[in-house]
This record gives C-alpha cells, sequence and structure tokens, in this order.
C-alpha cells in the first residue's frame, strides 16, 4: 500500500480530458480523489475496486487476487461451562472448540522453545553426572 501521496495521470482514449486519480494517506486511507475536466470527486476505494471486479475477466481476477492454501494444523481447546439455567445447576458442559493455526507459526513457536529445553536438558545431564560422583 501505498504510503505517501501519489497522483496518477490517466490517459484519455479521444486525449480531450485531462483526468487524474489522487491518493493521500495523510488524508484519507479510505478514498481517492478523481478529477476530470478539472472537477473533483471523492470516491471510495472499495467502490472503485468493485467496479474494477465487476469488469474485468477471470484470467485477469485469478493473477490480482492470487489465492494460496496455506497448510494448516488444528489444535482442539476444552471448554468447560457451568450451566446456570434449563439443566441442574452447578452441571457443567465440557466440550472442544477447533482452533486452527497455521502450520509455519506452529513451527516458529516450536522453534523458539526447542533451544531452551536443549539447554535445559544439558544443564540437568551435567547436573546429574555431578551428583554421580
Amino acid at each position: 500500500m501505498l504510503t505517501e501521496k501519489n497522483i496518477a495521470l490517466l490517459k484519455d482514449e479521444k486525449k480531450k480530458n485531462n483526468t487524474s486519480i489522487e491518493f493521500d494517506p495523510k488524508k484519507s486511507k479510505k478514498r481517492l480523489k478523481i478529477t476530470i475536466k478539472g472537477k473533483d470527486s471523492f470516491v471510495s476505494i472499495d467502490d472503485l475496486y468493485n467496479v474494477m471486479l465487476a469488469v474485468i475477466d477471470l484470467d485477469k481476477k485469478t493473477e490480482m487476487i492470487q489465492a494460496s492454501l496455506i497448510p494448516m494444523i488444528e489444535f482442539k481447546r476444552k471448554v468447560t461451562l457451568m450451566a446456570e439455567k434449563d439443566i441442574k445447576k452447578g452441571e457443567t458442559i465440557v466440550t472442544y472448540v477447533p482452533i486452527n493455526v497455521p502450520k509455519v507459526i506452529v513451527e516458529n513457536e516450536l522453534a523458539k522453545i526447542k533451544e531452551p529445553i536443549k539447554e535445559s536438558i544439558k544443564t540437568v545431564k551435567k547436573f546429574v553426572k555431578k551428583s554421580k560422583k
């Protein structure tokens, strides 16, 4: 995304009108200023995006919106609920809620804790050797 003010000059096929589109994130990140024949209009970026998606063909859409499959790992989180009505008061309901986490995040977090665990094991082994003597 652009971080500074930018102006795009668009070519008029009939070469009659100067048209520009201005984006200034310091003023608004949600709209563009479109100038045609010296007259300004402010258009929502979402509206412009929707129009663009409506007029382009499938190949262009696929090219623009690059969807990729991200491998996920499913964890199950145990949730215990305590009822207040409808079933016996104090009775609990236990259920498991699936949580999908991208595999790369799981691997990164495991890598972070792997080294300290290795160091702890080395320390314990040294301690055990010393205590046997």
